[in-house]
């Protein structure tokens, strides 16, 4: 299961819950998406999932990308998907990550979007 990071921000906290996303910004979009020196498996749950129509796609980073920019580099592969950066949680290898942490070959990054339901 996911573990969570002290170092993330309490989502219970006075204002509630804070994104982990901030609105894009157009210099993001850089050559860390096309100088593909690593592969990253990406796990897709509920809407997300639904959205793509796979559990899981492979996405191509240059070394020193970040889940920041496999987001965004899955939010360029299905335009649908960036509705939710967002409001996405994500983990890397199962263990809940900030979206600043940089990723390694072979990773493994989970976006999780908000769900609802009992």
């Amino acid at each position: 299961m996911y573990r969570v990071d002290p170092a993330l921000p309490d989502c219970t906290a006075e204002g509630g819950y804070a994104p982990r996303f901030a609105p894009r910004d157009a210099n993001l979009t850089s050559s860390k998406h096309y100088n593909a020196d690593m592969k990253v498996t990406v796990r897709l749950f509920a809407n997300l999932h639904e959205i793509v129509g796979e559990r899981e796609i492979q996405v191509e980073l240059a070394e020193g990308g970040t889940i920041a920019d496999v987001c965004e580099r899955v939010a360029e592969l299905y335009p649908r998907v960036r509705e939710f950066l967002p409001v996405l949680v994500c983990a890397v290898d199962e263990d809940y990550a900030p979206n600043s942490r940089v990723v390694e070959n072979g990773d493994s990054v989970a976006l999780i979007p908000p769900v609802s339901g009992g």
